[in-house]
């Protein structure tokens, strides 16, 4: 498991997400992730990272997806998804980047 640094734009559901907080969360093993995956019944598993504990956190607060998890200060993932609130330990599932670099560095060199 590795820790990692999550930040993410939040609010209370009365307003749009505007205020950036952050989290110190760890990875879950890939056969744990996999797993949850599973029970989701989500299609896809590839490149998929999950960062945090399956608590059920019943809130209103809002979060802004596309959040990165940050390891050793580089960036691993961005958030997809969650099941509850990732700033209050809850999971969240993670697009790794890695597999996008390339294409990342050249549409960042186009603009």
């Amino acid at each position: 498991m590795k820790d990692c640094l999550i930040f993410v734009f939040m609010s209370a559901a009365v307003t749009d997400p505007d205020n950036l907080m952050w989290i110190n969360q760890y990875t879950l093993p890939s056969q744990m992730c996999l797993n949850m995956l599973q029970k989701q019944e989500q299609r896809t598993s590839v490149n998929i990272m999950c960062v945090g504990q399956p608590l059920i956190v019943l809130s209103n607060i809002k979060e802004v997806s596309a959040s990165p998890a940050i390891f050793s200060g580089r960036v691993y993932g961005i958030l997809s998804w969650t099941k509850g609130v990732i700033t209050l330990g809850s999971e969240g599932f993670f697009t790794e980047v890695h597999p996008y670099t390339r294409w990342i560095m050249e549409i960042m060199s186009t603009h």
